[in-house]
């Protein structure tokens, strides 16, 4: 990356992407004080460090920090800073409101449906139907996670799924910018060497229809497909005409099986 500090950003300019080989790292660890803490790198190069101190609720911290990793990790869906910023954010709102419910669930098999219908409608009540449907969207792509989702009721983790205006649609996520240009300059591979043998085919082609006499013996590798022997010693074995399959009346080698 080139691009760097205050503006290097805006409206219509993407964040500059890691050089070379992307290799995202997202590794759970143990603090000092004996806290897990998620040390995460995205796409874009920025760094976050999510340290489980910084919430309530201690008995939910180890599950929590499971599935975060998983959602912010390279198989995750969120790989920028500020995707994974709003995710723990969201994250943490939710524990400090399960914290002052007078019926606290300490751990996370004690969540019930009750504690996430006193949370949405809370969200809601807060910032709209919107906003309130996509915070609680936020915490649910995280509890349904293993191991969360192996020891929390199934049917508190899809009350947090909001059936009406703001929720996110269940499509299949897009590329990434990484991953878009991956495949983009994969396929540019492809045809650049699908063209390279077709020109190749075609200038062959032509050597036959009109020097037959200069081709000589290939005495290197035989490339898949072409007949070992040269294309004038093939036309008198076969009479003046080499049977081989044709394309718009000219003839082509046989193809690779």
């Amino acid at each position: 990356m080139t691009r760097t500090g205050r503006g290097s950003t805006r409206p219509g300019v993407r964040a500059p992407l890691p050089s070379g080989a992307y290799a995202p790292s997202s590794v759970r660890q143990v603090s000092s004080a004996g806290n897990p803490v998620v040390e995460f790198e995205g796409e874009d190069g920025r760094r976050r460090t999510f340290d489980f101190a910084q919430c309530p609720l201690p008995g939910w911290h180890p599950v929590l920090a499971e599935v975060l990793v998983q959602r912010v990790g390279p198989a995750g869906g969120l790989r920028t800073s500020t995707s994974s910023l709003a995710a723990w954010n969201n994250l943490r709102a939710f524990l400090r409101f399960l914290e002052a419910l007078s019926d606290c669930p300490g751990d996370p098999s004690a969540l019930t449906v009750a504690h996430v219908n006193a949370y949405t409608a809370a969200e809601i009540g807060r910032v709209g139907p919107v906003y309130g449907a996509r915070r609680a969207d936020h915490v649910w792509r995280l509890l349904r996670l293993e191991p969360a989702a192996g020891v929390i009721d199934a049917a508190a983790i899809g009350a947090l799924r909001l059936r009406g205006v703001g929720t996110p649609g269940g499509g299949t996520a897009g590329y990434s910018d990484r991953e878009l240009a991956l495949i983009v300059d994969t396929a540019r591979r492809d045809v650049m060497q699908l063209r390279d043998r077709l020109q190749a085919t075609e200038t062959l082609l032509g050597r036959m229809s009109l020097e037959p006499a200069r081709l000589t013996i290939w005495s290197g590798p035989t490339p898949c497909g072409w007949p070992k022997s040269p294309p004038r010693e093939l036309l008198r074995q076969k009479g003046g005409r080499a049977s081989m399959p044709t394309v718009h009346g000219r003839s082509l080698p046989s193809r690779c099986s």
